[in-house]
């Protein structure tokens, strides 16, 4: 992900100027080749498990929104954006992040899927939701803040029953 952190942007367009490379090659590359995303985020989650994991990590759970103009994009939808504190057209990603001491790694995101998108399958497809993740589930159980860490990578899977469940999409 060079690129990312060292233009004034980030956007696919920045990242392949300081690359030098074609920013189609790159797009391409995060969204239609054939690249294991799922094994790659596991692979992120173990080593940073064996880096940060521990008795005294905290497993954190955060959703930020993102702002979108149109409404073609995967979820996009008015819905509450957090970053900007009101009800606005965006698409909000879910993170989970292992944290021990200062230091932090974002383990696991997911693409959260408004109601409106699942109860619309076509509007799904043409987005290339895969259709096991166009269901809709509402915010639930308790929302104290915290979970029990434990080192399973799925994204939906917790100890305990504490946990808030969402629809999401996994990146």
């Amino acid at each position: 992900m060079r690129g990312l952190f060292q233009s004034d942007r980030a956007n696919m367009l920045r990242m392949s100027e300081i690359n030098e490379v074609d920013h189609q090659s790159m797009q391409y590359m995060l969204t239609d080749s054939c690249a294991d995303w799922k094994g790659f985020g596991d692979q992120i989650a173990k080593e940073t498990d064996a880096l940060l994991g521990g008795s005294d990590s905290v497993l954190l759970f955060d959703e930020s929104g993102f702002n979108k103009k149109g409404k073609s994009s995967a979820g996009v939808s008015r819905q509450w954006n957090g970053r900007l504190g009101k009800v606005d057209n965006c698409q909000v990603g879910v993170f989970a992040t292992l944290c021990r001491g200062e230091m932090a790694s974002i383990i696991d995101t997911r693409l959260y899927l408004p109601e409106v998108w699942a109860n619309d399958p076509e509007r799904c497809t043409k987005a290339a939701i895969p259709e096991e993740a166009q269901c809709y589930q509402s915010v639930s159980g308790e929302q104290n803040g915290y979970l029990p860490y434990s080192a399973e990578t799925d994204f939906l899977k917790f100890q305990g029953n504490k946990a808030s469940i969402f629809s999401t999409v996994s990146a």
